[in-house]
Order: structure tokens, then sequence, then C-alpha cells
């Protein structure tokens, strides 16, 4: 209750009193008998006017009293509904700044968690860096070495391709079996002469365009003759031997 409706009840109970007194002031005079002169009269009617003009004035003064007693109650029961709707604002609002409060609070867990992925994620990432740095050592070291392979089997073929072109009379002090087949074919299908075999080979290779390694002189010719002269002869010796054997075990 406000400090207005509480002064105009107050000022409106004052009246009502006053005017509950001079009513009953009022009786008392009208209830008494007639015993004065005229002018008692006159003097009671005039004192009786201004009673009923001052008990109107009172009575106005109730009902402006009253109305504002009722604006003043109006005006109290809209400050209640302000304040109950300040109220509930109020409430709203703490509700508002919880929610607020909470949903910040979850925000920054969630930014931790991401910041922690984030963590994760450049971790990883940095060993992924490394790795692709070990990947990329070993892609160069594997290309090294391819080319380096490379060279080599180059090498290898060159040398391959040089010594496959290349006819070598002797090894050592030996000659081989092949330069000993060339030179009896030579001589005993073709028909040339032992000093000429040496320049025949020489011809033979520089037409061919291969490169002759040492040389064999007539004498190394006619020691290959003999050798295979000799060698025929075994040959023929033990095959003689393994056709006697044969025909003795078919007379049997």
């Amino acid at each position: 209750m406000s400090g207005t409706e509480v002064t105009s009840r107050a000022r409106a109970k004052t009246a009502q009193n006053n005017l509950v007194s001079a009513r009953r002031v009022l009786a008392e005079r009208l209830s008494q008998p007639d015993t004065g002169a005229e002018s008692s009269r006159t003097v009671s009617k005039r004192k009786f006017e201004q009673v009923s003009k001052s008990l109107k004035d009172k009575e106005n003064d109730l009902d402006t009293l009253k109305t504002v007693a009722a604006k003043a109650k109006v005006e109290t029961k809209s400050a209640r509904q302000s304040a109950s709707i300040a109220q509930n604002n109020l409430a709203a609002s703490r509700e508002a700044a919880e929610r607020f409060q909470r949903q910040n609070e979850e925000l920054s867990r969630h930014v931790q968690t991401l910041e922690q992925q984030c963590e994760c994620q450049q971790q990883q990432l940095d060993k992924a860096h490394v790795q692709i740095q070990i990947l990329r050592k070993e892609v160069r070291a594997g290309r090294e070495r391819e080319r380096r392979a490379k060279e080599s089997r180059g090498r290898i073929v060159a040398t391959q391709r040089m010594t496959a072109r290349t006819v070598q009379l002797k090894k050592g002090n030996s000659v081989p079996d092949r330069i000993r087949l060339l030179v009896m074919s030579l001589v005993c299908n073709v028909g040339l002469a032992q000093d000429s075999v040496p320049r025949a080979l020489e011809i033979f290779c520089d037409h061919l365009d291969l490169r002759l390694v040492g040389s064999i002189s007539p004498r190394t010719v006619a020691s290959i003759l003999a050798e295979g002269d000799v060698i025929s002869q075994m040959q023929l010796g033990e095959e003689l031997r393994t056709a006697e054997g044969r025909s003795c075990s078919l007379s049997n």
C-alpha cells in the first residue's frame, strides 16, 4: 500500500468522524425544548445553516477524498501490476542470464576441446612432415641408386659390347679353344697356308669391325695343327677301341 493511499484513507476517516460528531451536536440541539426568544431561534437557524453548509462541504470533501482514494487504489493496483511485470521480467532476465552463462560455459568447453584437437592435429601434421622429409630423402636416395645402377649397367653393357666385339688371340701364353678351332678350320677346311693364317685373321677382324687383341705366329699355327693332329688320332683310336668292343659284344 502506497503513502498516498494511506493519507487519503486517514483524511476520509477523519472527515467521516467529524461529520458524525456534527450530526450528533445538531440532533442534541434540536432535541432541546423551545424556551428561548425569537432571536435565539434565529441564531439557532443560522447556526444550523452554517452547520449544514459545513456538513455539505465535508461531505464534498469526503467524496473528493473517496475519489482520490479510488484513484490511489487504481494507481496502487497498476503499480502492483507493474511491479509484478517488472519482477517477472527480472526473473526472465535472471533465467536468460543463467542460460547465457551455461551456454558460455559450454562454448568455453567446446573451444578447449577444439584447441586440444588442433594441438593433436598439429602434432600429427608435424609427424607427417617429418615422414614426408624422410620419404623425400629415401626417394632422392632411390633415384641416386637408380642413376648409379643405370650408369653401372651402361658401363657393364659397354664392357660387354666391347668384349663381344673383341677377338683375343691369346690369354696369357695359351691360345683359346675357339681360336684353335678357327685356325684348324682355315688350314684344314679352307686350305689356307700356315704362314697366311695370322694375316688372314687380321683381315677377317678388320672387315667385321672387330678389335684384335694379341697375335699368333706361324710357329704357333704349326703347334696348333700338330696338337690337333694328335688329338684327332687319339679320338680315332678311342673310337676304334669303342667300335671293337661293340663288335665283340655283338659276336658273343
